[in-house]
């Protein structure tokens, strides 16, 4: 298909469709043939197309990264400053205890529910 068949849309491309129509263009941008069926347009992303992207590289025999893992890099991951790390262990623990020693909501729910208590006052005459 030459540049010159494409039609934009819009009005311009109304514009220019009927101006090729007038002219004996037949307006249209796409070929009977192109029109009567769509080629197969494989996924280029998402499983289908990792699972694919696996197979390819197992028949070609480029190991892939779960037979290897070279691209890891250990040192990124330790720890920098020990003191820093004994810091965030210490914080770890402590967290863990505010979970594990905070109120539980039946406990809250049971004194919201239970009525308060009634309180009798004995006041004498005015001195």
């Amino acid at each position: 298909m030459a540049r010159s068949d494409v039609v934009p849309g819009g009005r311009a491309g109304k514009a220019m469709a009927a101006a090729a129509a007038a002219a004996g263009g037949g307006g249209s941008s796409v070929s009977l043939q192109d029109a009567d069926k769509k080629s197969h347009r494989a996924a280029r992303s998402g499983p289908a197309a990792e699972r694919k992207k696996e197979k390819d590289k197992k028949k070609r025999g480029v190991s892939t990264a779960d037979d290897e893992e070279e691209g890891e890099n250990p040192r990124a991951f330790a720890f920098r400053s020990s003191r820093r790390a004994k810091l965030q262990v210490a914080r770890r623990v402590e967290l863990q205890q505010r979970r594990m020693h905070a109120p539980s909501a039946n406990a809250t729910r049971a004194q919201a529910l239970e009525p308060p208590p009634f309180v009798v006052l004995v006041q004498g005459p005015p001195k």
